[in-house]
């Protein structure tokens, strides 16, 4: 196959206008950049459209939530019609939280959108200098050779929806997992007759070959929770000459989440703690459309320390002196968060013999254990509001250690109740 070389911009899951989860307490300046980031990455979606001279832009469902629209709403239209001012044309299909009705119903957009929020739909063409570059439909699991058959040469995309062909996106993962399971590749056999198939679900990056094409999903462009810690963004995808796709990713988050583990020498003081903070973070660089950095420290430090940390207030100076002496030209607000653990110095268990502590221990060696076993017997029957989940989360469940959550929770308690009791003991 000879086709005209394009390039075109593939986003999914943009949930416009959704709040980030988990932020926490932030300054005002930050929650602002926190409230408005699923909007700023829509602004570099188009950004990258144009820049790139993209043929057309393919949104694959998860646009906006149907029930809290007005500012998603206004913010899609917007980026449509500045996309039409350059000539690109934009492909949507509808997703779990933006159903079909919601493409009908209050939404004005240009002439150069096209939504597909019936099934079936005819392929659309994407046309240039009377050449067609590519057709663009949603997919189906059978081939359609007389519509094919209309629109002439060209790469053939196919769109899949945030929660549509749930079984088809889930295996698209697991093929990536197991590249060589070949079950895997014969049930996906289907697939391969599209040259790109755009998939929907947004929860993970994507990427599977399909022999002379490729399925791919670029993940979210502003990941909303904090277990993602890394970068989001959209895919530029270019096809050359002989219908080749080559996929590069485009940074859009203005938010990024860091998880950073330090573990202090016994004996180490807050001035090497606040060196070893600082070296961390300038190891790890922004991304240029990044402006807000949510970092939770994991300290592990000896008791002495660790007692030295135990309130807000002390936690809040350490975070202060950090900023204060790091040299950041970098225009990346940053908050943090500090998790303290510790080893018990000698002595303290017998100080706390009888306390709350003992108590707390006591209730969670009768009760956790269970109440673990519980919670991962119950998730494969939830109702998850996202398909592209479910498999995470049971896969997730499967993996709890449940003496890893009693020692996570024996750490919270020593961080609440160690120092009052302990400091009351000795007193």
């Amino acid at each position: 196959m000879s086709v005209r070389p394009f390039r075109f911009v593939h986003a999914t899951n943009l949930r416009l206008d959704q709040p980030l989860w988990g932020i926490g307490s932030i300054t005002p300046e930050a929650r602002r950049i926190a409230e408005d980031a699923t909007l700023l990455a829509l602004g570099h979606i188009v950004t990258a459209c144009i820049d790139h001279r993209a043929s057309c832009l393919l949104l694959t469902g998860n646009c906006f939530d149907a029930v809290h629209a007005f500012r998603a709403r206004m913010a899609l239209e917007s980026a449509c019609e500045r996309l039409a001012e350059h000539d690109i044309e934009v492909f949507i299909v509808p997703g779990v939280i933006d159903p079909a009705a919601t493409w009908t119903n209050g939404i004005h957009l240009p002439p150069n959108v096209t939504t597909f929020d019936r099934r079936p739909s005819e392929p659309v063409a994407v046309v240039r200098d009377s050449e067609v570059l590519a057709t663009v439909e949603p997919y189906e699991e059978r081939a359609r050779t007389s519509e094919r058959g209309k629109l002439s040469s060209g790469l053939r995309i196919g769109l899949v929806g945030a929660g549509q062909h749930a079984a088809l996106q889930t295996a698209f993962a697991a093929t990536q997992q197991n590249a060589g399971n070949a079950k895997l590749q014969t049930e996906l056999h289907h697939a391969a007759q599209y040259g790109y198939l755009a998939l929907g679900n947004g929860s993970e990056r994507v990427t599977v070959s399909l022999g002379n094409g490729a399925a791919h999903d670029p993940g979210c462009p502003q990941p909303l929770d904090g277990q993602r810690t890394h970068a989001g963004g959209c895919s530029l995808i270019e096809v050359d000459r002989s219908g080749r796709v080559n996929i590069q990713q485009i940074p859009t988050a203005i938010v990024r989440r860091e998880e950073i583990e330090l573990s202090l020498a016994e004996g180490d003081t807050w001035d090497q703690l606040v060196e070893q903070m600082q070296a961390a973070l300038l190891d790890r660089e922004p991304l240029p459309t990044e402006k807000l950095w949510l970092v939770r420290w994991m300290i592990t430090a000896d008791a002495a320390l660790a007692a030295s940390l135990a309130s807000s207030s002390a936690r809040d100076e350490l975070c202060e002196l950090v900023e204060q002496e790091l040299a950041d030209d970098r225009g990346v607000i940053r908050q943090h968060e500090v998790d303290i653990r510790s080893d018990w110095l000698p002595g303290d268990r017998a100080e706390l013999s009888g306390s709350t502590y003992e108590e707390f221990l006591e209730f969670l060696s009768e009760r956790l254990p269970a109440e673990v076993e519980r919670f991962r017997g119950r998730l494969p029957g939830l109702d998850w509001p996202e398909a592209g989940w479910v498999g995470h989360l049971i896969a997730a469940g499967e993996r709890i250690d449940g003496q890893a959550v009693v020692a996570r929770t024996q750490d919270l308690a020593r961080r609440h109740l160690y120092p009052t009791e302990a400091a009351a003991s000795r007193d």
